[in-house]
């Protein structure tokens, strides 16, 4: 069953800074459980690959409160229109680095994006079960009062366009096996 091809669930983002097309993004009211303080986490999720300009170059798959970019208590996944169009990990404030997908994203293909950022710190983004970025030192405290997003950020400039699905969040650090095994487990209902 999980190898054959089906519709899922997922979220289709339709407003967007002006335009409209089937779907919402989804608020969560702020919980203690989704407060990591400078801990362990991990956040997952797939989506559809696109880069859309809504009046900023990011467009927010999801968020653990605020301003995605800059917001010093905050995390997200996102894609990200400059330096090279890919999906962008964020803790703090800051991307935990760049890269130039090879090959390039596919606009409407599904793709399986995870952050993780283990206790010492170190933060990685993986793509499809492969590890992409990897950074040192991100021990900014991920805990704050406001309400987590699916499918944007605090700015209303940030809608993601295209679908989301399996949005997970965990309070440890995945490791690679297990983020692989997440990934083989689900990509028979997420196919091209």
């Amino acid at each position: 069953i999980m190898n054959r091809a089906r519709n899922t669930s997922s979220l289709n983002p339709t407003k967007f800074y002006g335009e409209v097309r089937g779907g919402s993004f989804v608020e969560v009211s702020d919980n203690d459980t989704l407060d990591f303080g400078t801990g362990a986490f991990t956040i997952e999720a797939w989506a559809k690959y696109d880069y859309k300009s809504t009046g900023s170059i990011f467009n927010v798959i999801m968020s653990l409160g605020g301003h995605s970019t800059s917001h010093a208590t905050s995390a997200a996944l996102m894609t990200h229109s400059t330096p090279a169009n890919g999906f962008y990990f964020y803790i703090a404030g800051a991307s935990i680095g760049t890269y130039t997908p090879s090959p390039a994203l596919v606009k409407g293909d599904w793709y399986h994006v995870v952050g993780t950022r283990a206790a010492d710190g170190t933060a990685k983004l993986y793509q499809d079960g492969v590890e992409k970025l990897s950074d040192a030192g991100n021990g900014g405290s991920i805990t704050n009062a406001v309400e987590k997003y699916i499918g944007r950020d605090s700015l209303t400039s940030r809608h993601y366009k295209e679908a989301i699905d399996g949005v997970k969040i965990y309070n440890k650090a995945l490791s690679l096996t297990e983020v692989q095994r997440n990934y083989k487990a689900t990509k028979g209902s997420h196919r091209n």
